[in-house]
């Protein structure tokens, strides 16, 4: 009953986030597992328990924006360049330029509150998604900031000075692995990736069991068994306050804990399902949007899967049962990770069987020497050294197979195959547990190949911010028209080649630079540098061009300087009978002149020129090309104000609707 009303609240909270598909299937699946578990009474309670969580999730506590106010409450996260403080029911992210407040402080902060945005492009982490998620709906702006309570521990100290005895190599790996720190630009993190383990580097639930199993088999040399388990929760919670409110530290130790009170005083009452269930029930009480966030999605979901291995696996002899366990964890989580990066390496079943056991033994003993002394540094550097170096050597001779994301009927499907795994387990039917993971392999390998590239074309309105970045796939080829360009940003790997991996693609068969603005072509030679690309085309010589039966012409040969808006070319295409239409950054002088010259300019979509500035898109070019839909490419909160409001005014006068990418994201037209 507990696991069920834990699976009811659960369902009810993420109703809402969930597509239209797993709205009508999860209550049915869930609805049938009640059916047959339960009688009448317990229905009602669990169908409660649901509508309790989906009124739950119905609740945004977000404050109005204001000027010169007071606030009092207390930091709940601590990062490098930012906190997140919780005063009454209100939650608000404060940037401040290398901060010093530790999880704990109780401040008090005049200034002002804010709306929270921030400018997301395509592939980059959604910053602002993972602090909704967290309950943070607005930033604050600090103009004075007093300390009301400062959190003994100092944490952020401690971690500075016991890091400060190690070399570089050394303080690399134990940022990462015993404090969640990443240094995302260093060739270890890049490799991490490259390898398909970037979830083993960083804090995991695996080296905190590991861990405490360590603390637990020594003080058993010394203690008697029940006493040593409640040491080594002990110390593991005083270790988990140091790296405060990392989830998989409280997780673990409250998963530990309850179980040892299930196991001393209850003689086993309670099942590991429902101490699970009872975990997170804790953490639902304290804050419910727990639930919505990636350390519990992904703890309790590998904890109840290796749970229900564990009890199937029981005979199987410890490597064969630890490679099952492997195996099927890496394959269950596969979807998220394609969906992060686009890409899984071949090896990386084998790769994360060697690495977890050497990432955990360095977790474990750094664990002990944080806790007493650094011990030993010069050792630990070399073991550094050497694990650093391993990874490295590892990424030379691995190689990815790029994937698609999931859609919601594959992702179904998917897991589908997974419940029949269980169910075969579950009924001891060993061909079709074996049956269930060829096809598991299978499913991952035929939505490996780039069939779809051949056999449906389409057009790609990347959102690379405010910037100019057009894909297009036909026939087996692909032609990128710009790239975009960020001055603080890595456009081509944040966005541009995590989304060509998303697209299965391994290569661009032509680039074409419309003229040499930044923000059209800011992004090329990081590109080219690590993304292998056919023919450049930066001269309007090349043009008409013919890709496959695709022929795109260029409508402006100015011979102006490259550099000049004037001098962007205006491409026009045809893809299954659609027209389409692209300005660049051509002004309303270009627009003139390919009226006046008889230009067809007539399209069904349109990509307005300079971002919507109200330098482009005059009325009478808006009405001579008669679009279906226009497209504007442009960044939040951009500092030249495009859209401009004029342009916008001008489309909806002629009943033109729009889209813009940084309110719909990448706008993608897709043909058979």
């Amino acid at each position: 009953m507990i696991f069920l009303s834990f699976l009811c609240i659960v369902l009810g909270l993420i109703f809402r986030k969930v597509s239209l598909l797993f709205q009508i299937i999860l209550p049915v699946v869930t609805l049938v597992l009640l059916i047959r578990k339960c009688n009448f009474k317990k229905m009602v309670i669990c169908i409660g328990i649901f509508g309790l969580g989906l009124g739950l999730s119905y609740l945004n506590f977000a404050d109005t924006n204001k000027e010169n106010v007071t606030i009092e409450g207390i930091v709940i996260e601590s990062k490098e360049n930012y906190f997140l403080f919780q005063s009454g029911i209100y939650k608000y992210y404060v940037y401040e330029e290398k901060t010093d407040v530790n999880a704990g402080d109780i401040l008090k902060l005049e200034g002002a509150v804010d709306k929270l945005e921030f400018n997301h492009i395509e592939s980059q982490f959604d910053f602002a998604s993972y602090l909704n998620d967290k309950g943070v709906f607005n930033s604050f702006q600090i103009k004075e900031k007093y300390v009301i309570f400062e959190n003994f521990l100092h944490q952020k100290d401690k971690i500075e000075l016991f890091l400060s005895h190690f070399d570089e190599n050394g303080q690399l790996v134990l940022n990462a692995l015993l404090f969640n720190v990443r240094d995302y630009d260093s060739v270890l993190n890049k490799n991490f990736e490259q390898l398909s383990l970037i979830h083993l580097f960083a804090i995991s639930g695996i080296y905190i069991h590991l861990f405490m199993n360590v603390l637990n088999y020594f003080f058993t040399m010394f203690i008697k068994p029940k006493y040593s388990e409640v040491l080594s929760i002990l110390i593991t919670f005083i270790l988990s306050l140091f790296v405060f409110p990392n989830f998989s530290f409280m997780r673990v130790v409250l998963i530990k804990t309850i179980s040892y009170l299930n196991h001393q005083f209850l003689k086993d009452k309670f099942s590991r399902s429902d101490v699970l269930a009872m975990s997170a029930f804790v953490f639902i009480l304290i804050d419910y949007r727990f639930v919505y966030q990636n350390g519990f999605k992904y703890g309790y979901l590998a904890s109840y899967f290796i749970n229900f291995l564990s009890i199937k696996l029981r005979g199987t002899s410890g490597i064969k049962k630890r490679f099952l366990i492997v195996f099927l964890l890496s394959f269950l989580f596969l979807p998220f990770q394609i969906a992060s990066s686009g890409k899984v390496n071949v090896f990386f079943l084998f790769i994360q069987l060697l690495i977890t056991p050497l990432a955990s033994t360095i977790f474990s003993f750094n664990s002990i020497f944080f806790l007493t002394y650094p011990f030993f540094p010069p050792l630990i550097n070399i073991f550094s050294y050497f694990f650093i170096n391993l990874i490295n050597s590892i990424s030379n001779f691995t190689f990815s197979i790029n994937f698609a994301p999931f859609s919601n009927l594959a992702l179904m499907t998917y897991y589908a195959i997974f419940f029949l795994l269980i169910y075969a387990s579950e009924i001891k039917h060993h061909r079709l547990f074996k049956m269930s993971c060829i096809i598991v392999v299978a499913f991952n390998c035929l939505r490996a190949l780039p069939v779809e590239n051949l056999l449906i074309s389409s057009v790609h309105f990347i959102n690379v911010g405010q910037g100019d970045s057009t894909l297009i796939i036909h026939r087996g080829k692909s032609v990128l028209i710009d790239t975009g360009g960020i001055y603080n940003v890595d456009v081509a790997n944040d966005s541009l080649i995590p989304y060509f991996r998303k697209q299965k693609l391994y290569k661009l068969d032509y680039l074409i630079i419309t003229h040499d603005d930044f923000d059209h072509d800011g992004a090329k030679e990081d590109l080219i540098d690590n993304f292998p690309v056919g023919k450049v085309i930066e001269d309007y010589n090349y043009f008409p061009l013919n890709i496959n039966g695709l022929i795109i012409e260029n409508f402006n040969e100015s011979n102006l300087d490259r550099g000049e808006n004037d001098a962007s070319f205006v491409l026009k295409f045809i893809l299954s009978n659609v027209k389409f239409l692209l300005m660049g950054d051509a002004s309303s002088e270009i627009e003139n002149m390919l009226l006046n010259e008889g230009y067809d300019v007539d399209c069904d979509i349109l990509k307005v020129g300079h971002h919507g500035s109200k330098s482009s898109s005059l009325y009478e070019f808006l009405k001579a090309t008669s679009p279906d839909e226009v497209i504007i490419s442009a960044g939040k909160n951009n500092r030249y104000g495009h859209p401009s409001l004029d342009t916008l005014s001008r489309l909806e006068s002629l009943n033109i609707p729009y889209k813009i990418t940084y309110e719909e994201g990448t706008i993608k037209y897709t043909f058979i």
